[in-house]
């Protein structure tokens, strides 16, 4: 079992680097909704749980403005004083009907002064929780001693897919 235990681990230390390279090679909004699931996760950390199909919340307005603030900082002339404020502002996202336990945790950086640097925490944090689930699932190929057959089919299930929704903020990659 000692053998099992080290390949376990060897395995989802490869999996979460590849999930976390993914996070951090990915431009800011990669995925379709990554916006909207960063305002959400911004105003369900600060406690608007409960939101209708489109609401308006309020979040720092670095966060109101994502697309804008990421723009600045990949301009070459861009300067710390163009920097948006932390000061909470009210946007709207559609993504609010959704569960609050995934963006709880993902908007934890968002307490903080917002940088480049939160915009990247809040992936690596989804990427964390997806690399939990993952080997919770491989944890149970391993303790019901399935055979090599289920090993590979577990692998081709982790598509490119699977990877990148797990990078960026998206529930769906925990899904």
């Amino acid at each position: 079992t000692s053998q099992l235990r080290k390949y376990y681990m060897l395995i989802c230390i490869g999996v979460g680097f590849l999930i976390f390279t993914w996070a951090i090679a990915e431009p800011p909004g990669a995925s379709a909704d990554e916006i909207h699931h960063v305002i959400y996760a911004a105003s369900a950390v600060r406690g608007h749980f409960m939101l209708s199909v489109t609401s308006t919340v309020p979040v720092p307005a670095w966060g109101a403005k994502v697309p804008e603030w990421i723009l600045q900082i990949f301009n070459p002339n861009y300067s710390q004083s163009h920097r948006l404020s932390d000061q909470l502002v009210n946007t709207s996202t559609y993504v609010g009907p959704l569960p609050p336990f995934y963006y709880f945790f993902v908007g934890i950086p968002t307490l903080f002064k917002g940088s480049l640097i939160t915009f990247f925490s809040m992936r690596l944090i989804s990427a964390l929780m997806s690399m939990l689930y993952i080997g919770y699932a491989l944890s149970a190929l391993f303790k019901f001693k399935r055979g090599p057959l289920a090993l590979a089919g577990f692998f081709l299930a982790l598509t490119p897919e699977t990877y990148f929704l797990s990078s960026t903020v998206n529930p769906n990659g925990t899904e």
